[in-house]
Formats: structure tokens, sequence, C-alpha cells
């Protein structure tokens, strides 16, 4: 084993024995989810040291809400005046609030690389990312930050031109996210692109 195995072989079974009922800090491991089985064969021992593992995966829905609900606390935070009328009519919590809140700031549809052929807004916005939010968020921060910096305010449909640039300048960034994420397990994986 190399030093990097055995360093997080040790960690893991750190994590595990620093449970305690008694002990008021729980400590917590996180593993991306592309990792998870390259990871757990570097336990010691895995019935131990995954005994009280927490399997997180998101899906398109939840991606959406979080994404409203960080939109929805900008805009209460510095745009008191716009909150009420771009977040208060609209359920965050439940699908169909999220995605009538999102159908007020994002376009219907936007042009594909094609731009004769044109697809819903949000699938496509999701069909760019490994639906993951930290992916998500970058794509919607581009899209604002784009919008904002052309004149839009925060209660204008960001335009369909804004969307597709956005995404085709953070598909490298995500693409290099994928290749860092699996860096352990496929170490050449860059120079094989």
């Amino acid at each position: 084993m190399d030093e990097s195995s055995l360093t997080l072989s040790g960690l893991l079974r750190s994590v595990s024995r620093l449970h305690n009922d008694s002990n008021p800090v729980c400590v917590r491991c996180c593993i991306p989810a592309e990792a998870y089985f390259y990871i757990t064969d570097l336990s010691s021992n895995i019935l131990k040291d995954f005994q009280r593992q927490t399997i997180l995966h998101w899906n398109a829905v939840e991606i959406l809400q979080l994404c409203a609900q960080r939109y929805s606390v900008f805009l209460d935070l510095f745009h008191k005046d716009q909150y009420k009328k771009l977040v208060a009519p609209f359920n965050l919590k439940t699908r169909d609030g999220t995605l009538e809140f999102w159908s007020n700031l994002l376009p219907d549809k936007v042009p594909n690389l094609n731009p004769d052929i044109y697809e819903g807004t949000i699938p496509y916005m999701l069909r760019h990312t490994q639906l993951l939010p930290r992916q998500m968020i970058l794509l919607l921060n581009k899209c604002f930050s784009r919008h904002f910096e052309n004149g839009g305010t925060v209660g204008d449909k960001i335009p369909s031109e804004i969307i597709t640039q956005s995404v085709r300048e953070t598909e490298g960034q995500i693409a290099d996210q994928i290749i860092i994420a699996h860096k352990y397990i496929w170490p050449d994986a860059s120079e094989q692109l």
C-alpha cells in the first residue's frame, strides 16, 4: 500500500474510533460517491469503518430547491423589496413551487449547440452537471453574474443567450472537477482525453 492509501485507511479507522455516544462531537468523513467503492477497498475493517455511513444522493428537484433557497437568501439579504415579489408567492419546499420560482427567472427554452434546436432550460442546465449541487450552483452563479454585468436586475428573466454561453464556459470547469474526483482512481485520466 502506498502512503496515500495508508493515510486514508488510518483516517477511516480514526473516524470510526472517535464515535462514542458520550462524546458531544460527531465526526463525519465525507467521501464522494464516485470514489466510495475504491475507498472502501482501503478499509481494514469495512463493518466498523462504515457502520454509521449515510449515503447522500441528490435528485434534480432537490438541487433546484437548494439553489432556489440559496437565491432567496441572497434576495432577502440584499434585495428585500424584490423578495416579496420573487420568492414569497412560491413554496420552495415543493416541486411545483420550485419550478414556478425558476420559471420566473429563467427562459422556458434555450438553444443547444445547434441554434435551431431548443430545449427546456432547466433540463439543459441539469444535463450539463452530474446532479451535484456545487455544479448547478456554479452554472447559476455564472448565469446571474453575466446577467448582472449586462445590466439585468434580480427580477428580470435571464436571456437564453446568457444561459447557453454560461453553460459552455462552465463545462470545462465541471469536466476538470470530474477528472479531479477520479484522480485517485485514474491518475492519468486527463492525459487520456
